[in-house]
Parts: structure tokens; sequence; C-alpha cells
């Protein structure tokens, strides 16, 4: 499964590529991975991520609609980690992570 994560300010896919943003391109990007591979998670941090990436599954499921299939999402979570601050302090942090599909 490939993964996208989704930022307030670039999209990063599993496949290296960095996407400046915004809504509109992450939602075609992730469209395109699900063309690829019919299962891929979305991953974001902080509200504005979250925020965003929801609406590049909205985006995402508008192009999908056009070419008569549908999106879905499932497995919702949240995903503690750990970050390293600029000052190389470690910070805690959380991952709101779900699965999109293409049916």
């Amino acid at each position: 499964m490939k993964t996208i994560r989704i930022s307030s300010g670039k999209t990063e896919t599993s496949d290296g590529r960095t996407e400046y943003s915004y809504v509109a391109r992450a939602g075609s990007s992730l469209y395109k991975l699900l063309e690829t591979d019919s299962d891929v998670e979305v991953s974001a941090m902080g509200r504005t991520a979250v925020s965003n990436a929801v609406k590049a599954v909205v985006h995402a499921s508008q192009i999908a609609s056009q070419h008569g299939r549908i999106i879905t999402a499932d497995k919702f979570a949240y995903r503690n980690t750990k970050l390293t601050g600029m000052n190389g302090e470690e910070l805690d942090a959380v991952i709101t992570t779900f699965v999109v599909h293409l049916i």
C-alpha cells in the first residue's frame, strides 16, 4: 500500500515526489496513486494538514466520479510518534491516518 503525507504546505508521495500545494494538486496526486494502487494510506499531522487531507480526498472523489468510480475511506486512527525538534529535543507528536480506496 502506498502512502501520501499531507501537510499544511506540501504533499509527499511514497514514490518520492513532493508537490507544493495545494488541495487540488494533492487530490489529483491522490487519485493518480489510487489508479495504480487501489488502497492508499493518507497521513497528516496538525489541524491544517488534517483539514487539507480531507479536502484532498473530496477533490479526488470528484475526479473519481467523473470516471464513474467512487472513493471510500476506513481505518481511521491516531498514531503516536516522536519527532526531533529544532534544538535536538525529542517531541511527542500525533499523526492522523486513514486508508482510502478506489472502487
